[in-house]
């Protein structure tokens, strides 16, 4: 198509599974969408009914010698907010726990040197809410994607300027919701009505989205009348090189963490 132009548009998840990255790398234009509301957990329609599982917002899954575990950070609950306005607990040391365990769960890992010390450094900071902490995550993802995995400077402004250095890789720009001008529109259930005036407002001619998605809020007709292809990410996650795979075997769509340690 020519003048294409596709966007994700995506809440910031902490240290993203690899199926995050695939969708936003396969888009031209990714939306954080930071003023959606904290959650611990979502519910989405199957095929077996609904499913509850984590939001990923502030979890991620690492590997271990015994398996998954999950990166879990503590969040101030007062009431309903959004992920721009859900602040940290610093109080109980998780952070530095954290880089204990990642310490013990990659430190035979390749590029377990050379990535530690970005890594710790986010964990160290103390950022005053979830999406800064989890915007910063993002951007050292893609840093280290890449090939620069000691990128000192994690703002997006930073990280757009090196996405146009890259050539092969077709996401170019980041931004988040607030910058586009778009609101989230008043009452429940309105996530068609709010991705598509995100995507109008910068353009875009086609929209890539998960499966959950369509599941749970998505009525395709609505982009079609607005001229904007709709594209469902197809993907299933490579087998690599992981630890522990004799003792815990191959664990499937894990935090960027773990494909790039």
């Amino acid at each position: 198509m020519k003048n294409q132009r596709r966007v994700t548009i995506y809440q910031p998840r902490y240290f993203p599974q690899l199926h995050y990255l695939n969708r936003i790398l396969s888009s031209d234009i990714f939306v954080i969408l930071d003023s959606a509301q904290y959650t611990k957990s979502l519910v989405h329609a199957t095929d077996h009914g609904r499913r509850r599982h984590s939001s990923y917002q502030s979890d991620t899954p690492i590997k271990t010698a015994s398996g998954t575990y999950m990166l879990t950070v503590p969040v101030r609950h007062a009431g309903v907010r959004p992920l721009n306005q859900t602040s940290l607990v610093y109080t109980d040391n998780w952070s530095m726990r954290q880089c204990a365990t990642i310490r013990t769960s990659y430190g035979k890992a390749p590029y377990f040197d050379v990535l530690l010390p970005g890594l710790e450094a986010i964990l160290k900071y103390r950022y005053e809410t979830l999406a800064d902490l989890n915007i910063a995550t993002i951007s050292w993802a893609l840093s280290a994607l890449c090939g620069i995995p000691d990128a000192h400077d994690l703002s997006l402004k930073s990280v757009n300027q090196i996405l146009t250095t890259k050539p092969k890789v077709r996401l170019k720009r980041i931004l988040r919701d607030q910058e586009t001008g778009v609101t989230r529109p008043a009452g429940n259930q309105k996530g068609t009505e709010w991705t598509i005036a995100l995507c109008q407002a910068v353009g875009a001619t086609e929209y890539i989205y998960g499966g959950t998605a369509r599941e749970g809020y998505m009525d395709l007709s609505v982009y079609q009348k607005s001229s904007i292809h709709t594209v469902e990410q197809n993907w299933r996650c490579p087998i690599y090189p992981q630890l522990f795979t004799g003792t815990a075997g191959f664990e499937a769509n894990l935090s960027i963490i773990d494909i790039v340690m």
